[in-house]
């Protein structure tokens, strides 16, 4: 029984090593030193080739149904972080960043910020800000799409930032 149990791991050992790496994130691009750092007190880590990134600050807008149809009743910045070898804007996917001020996230259901059929995605969160993926943020599937969810996979959004 004991020669059995021991064959038996030295079989297994070697594909549960290789399962676990593919869960832990092997799949997804390296990460390297290159890293945003926001006012909004999250850090974002970025493969290597993506060294000279580039970000556009831009604004979500938040809806609720009224007498004329929807009405705007609040609104908050949107970070998108641009690939370098995106020769245009809208010709490459970007990496979309929601921040909610943290009462705007609790009443996330008073309100909606698309047409989607469900809310953002939240990434992280720090004191003051959530940070959130919008929804269908990759259905436009860009140029670069797959990147970037493979990007967004590997958690590397940080909020707070470490050091």
């Amino acid at each position: 029984m004991r020669m059995w149990f021991l064959s038996f791991l030295l079989l297994c050992f070697p594909m549960a090593i290789m399962l676990f790496a593919q869960a832990s994130g092997a799949e997804h691009p390296k990460v390297g030193a290159v890293r945003y750092v926001s006012p909004y007190g999250f850090c974002f880590s970025l493969p290597d080739d993506w060294k000279g990134f580039s970000v556009v600050e831009d604004h979500w807008e938040g809806f609720e149904p009224c007498s004329t149809g929807s009405c705007k009743v609040t609104e908050g910045p949107l970070v998108m972080i641009r690939n370098p070898k995106c020769p245009q804007p809208n010709s490459c996917a970007d990496i979309p960043i929601m921040v909610f001020t943290l009462e705007q996230w609790k009443s996330l259901g008073e309100f909606h910020v698309s047409a989607a059929p469900f809310p953002p995605g939240e990434l992280g969160r720090n004191r003051k800000y959530v940070f959130a993926l919008p929804a269908r943020y990759n259905y436009g599937f860009l140029d670069g799409w797959e990147e970037v969810d493979s990007i967004l996979k590997g958690h590397a959004l940080h909020a707070p930032c470490s050091k």
